[in-house]
């Protein structure tokens, strides 16, 4: 539930309720792994596709989160040229369900981005807080946001 700057997470799209649970948000509890991340960085004017995986992520009861990053690298290739963004650090905030739909409100971030762009470096930025509102499922051991402008996270439980 985190955002990345070039390839910021991006709001819309419809999902499944994940339970007919009194606390929708419950199913959501627990540490995550994100095994599959596809995040569609529209700022250059282009929709850019960046993959990786290794965000952790930590859901209370409430709904709090912390994401947590150490070395993630999402990577994308757009007309040949080959970007990386190296991810560190954690940010947290507060997530609930509403009309079927995951918001995520990020309330703080100390995540930074190393960008590179044909293994040459190309810059370093401090990401931050955001609000998004995405489709989501989750049952049992997966969980899965999805995103209206394409991509979406796929996360595996590590423990409840």
């Amino acid at each position: 539930m985190t955002a990345t700057g070039a390839a910021a997470r991006s709001g819309g799209g419809g999902g499944a309720s994940p339970s007919a649970s009194a606390n929708p948000i419950a199913c959501l509890v627990g540490t995550w792994k994100n095994i599959d991340q596809q995040i569609v960085d529209t700022s250059t004017g282009q929709p850019i596709l960046f993959t990786g995986s290794g965000e952790m992520l930590t859901v209370n009861p409430d709904g709090t989160f912390t994401g947590t990053y150490h070395n993630v690298v999402l990577t994308a290739n757009s007309g040949g040229v080959v970007y990386t963004v190296t991810l560190n650090g954690a940010d947290s905030g507060q997530g609930a369900v509403s009309g079927g739909q995951l918001v995520v409100s990020e309330e703080s971030s100390d995540v930074t981005e190393v960008v590179t762009k044909d293994g040459v470096y190309a810059g370093t930025g401090k990401l931050t807080s955001t609000s998004i509102e995405a489709g989501y499922s989750c049952s049992g051991n997966t969980f899965i946001e999805t995103f209206a402008e394409g991509g979406g996270n796929h996360f595996i439980r590590l423990s409840s």
